[in-house]
């Protein structure tokens, strides 16, 4: 009797712990943060939108990695609310090895971190301060505000000159130019009228007949000077360099004629001969397109068109 209460208390006791190993086990353990671990760590996209207010910094997300290393669930706990859920879903992605515990895979939960740094499209400043320097209007849509953003903040001279590319139209031509802005605006007033469709304002800043100080002229010289400046800074970059670069051949486009088109085709096959091996793919590849292109002698209006939708996409990558 004495031995089969002995037994009965024996099997209990390894019951109750093996019980306990298991609830034990069953809890997640805690990793810290996780991105050494990982045997696949997934890069987020940087959001258009958050490149466009130079959204930056570290987002952290709380991850669930179950027994057989996949992600569970994420959920960004802090870092800028424009990056978290590109950092969410890049977390999601990644993989881990199977975490052990006494011989048991055992869910892991932890922090991966990613850092953003917010770079500058120099491929976008080269053709916006090429539009400008080559602008033949005097009222342009260049925008300075979005090329000084671009312009790292130690840079002083640089900045300087591109809080100075948009100035006031010179009092001696004002009157001019109101008037060539009301004739303008009678003239498509009755193109527009045809249709039906209504005329909401004309000449990019000019918001109004009556609002001449509104009115805002780009200084080519500056722009010219600001441009100079910037491709010294580069000249040690070869990644940058090579964007400022694509960006001012596209500004520099020409279609008027077979042979213009072809010449802006050749220099763009030259860029895309000598693009850096870590060269946005997208840049690459659209170039690339392009430039089989200067193979033709003739264009016709759908090659052009093709022409200008490839430029149109390399403006609007994000890389």
């Amino acid at each position: 009797m004495k031995k089969t209460i002995i037994l009965v208390t024996l099997n209990l006791i390894l019951s109750l712990s093996a019980a306990a190993q298991t609830t034990t086990l069953s809890k997640p353990v805690s990793g810290g943060v996780l991105n050494g671990k990982a045997t696949m760590l997934s890069k987020p996209e940087y959001p258009a939108a958050a490149k466009a207010v130079q959204a930056e910094g570290a987002v952290s997300v709380q991850v669930l990695i179950d027994e057989n290393g996949n992600v569970e669930s994420a959920s960004a706990v802090s870092g800028h609310p424009l990056l978290r859920v590109t950092s969410e879903r890049a977390a999601r992605d990644s993989k881990f090895s199977p975490t052990m515990l006494q011989g048991q895979p055992v869910k892991v939960s932890g922090i991966i971190v990613y850092n953003f740094v917010s770079g500058i499209n120099w491929l976008q400043v080269g053709h916006n301060l090429t539009r400008a320097e080559n602008s033949d209007a005097e009222i342009t849509d260049i925008r300075a505000g979005a090329i000084l953003s671009q312009i790292p903040k130690e840079w002083a001279m640089e900045r300087d000159l591109a809080g100075k590319l948009m100035q006031p139209p010179k009092a001696d031509s004002t009157a001019e130019r109101q008037q060539n802005l009301t004739e303008e605006k009678t003239e498509k007033s009755k193109a527009k009228s045809v249709t039906g469709e209504s005329l909401s304002g004309i000449g990019g800043s000019f918001s109004g007949i009556g609002s001449p100080a509104r009115v805002m002229v780009v200084s080519k010289e500056t722009a010219s000077d600001l441009k100079t400046h910037l491709q010294s800074r580069l000249s040690g970059d070869e990644l940058s360099n090579w964007y400022f670069s694509v960006g001012t051949a596209l500004a520099n486009s020409r279609f008027s004629s077979d042979s213009e088109t072809q010449s802006f085709l050749l220099k763009l096959k030259g860029l895309e001969e000598i693009a850096p091996a870590n060269s946005a793919p997208v840049v690459k590849k659209t170039l690339s397109k392009l430039s089989d292109l200067a193979a033709k002698n003739e264009f016709s209006p759908e090659d052009r068109l093709q022409i200008e939708n490839l430029i149109n996409q390399i403006l609007r990558a994000n890389f």
